[in-house]
């Protein structure tokens, strides 16, 4: 098993296919790797395994989680109400609709009153979620 990803996009979903027989790109009827290229007009097309196939996606999802941002107490509410909260603790929550693999939005209120809110896996401890907030706050309030 191969897939089939363009090798100048990071996300690996773009342009993915893959190739059952590592020889035939599948539901092409039986292209070659190089005529698939030809047929998409896309010579940027590679074959990876699948290590390598999960490699670009982690890199890829890594590659999303930005650091937090300050959003309006509005914001927060907004999608606090929106729809079922995914998961709920302590005064943060994840938006109950997911952006990407395990990555949903997470919103927080902080104890200086203010919102944030960046894309952070659903599936992080709330251990590991207090560290990272912690850290986070530190570092845009030195002195608490």
């Amino acid at each position: 098993m191969l897939y089939i990803v363009n090798s100048k996009i990071t996300n690996p979903f773009y342009d993915c296919t893959s190739m059952s027989d590592d020889l035939h790109v599948d539901y092409t009827g039986g292209l070659t790797l190089e005529q698939y290229k030809v047929a998409q007009s896309n010579p940027d097309l590679i074959a990876v395994s699948p290590e390598e196939f999960y490699k670009r996606l982690d890199e890829y999802r890594i590659s999303l989680i930005q650091e937090f941002k300050e959003v309006s107490e509005e914001e927060y509410n907004t999608c606090f109400n929106c729809m079922p909260p995914k998961r709920y603790r302590r005064g943060r929550f994840f938006l109950g609709e997911g952006k990407v693999l395990d990555l949903f939005q997470l919103y927080f209120k902080a104890d200086n009153d203010k919102f944030y809110s960046g894309l952070r896996s659903i599936n992080a401890s709330d251990d590991e979620l207090d560290q990272e907030i912690n850290k986070f706050l530190k570092n845009i309030n030195p002195n608490n």
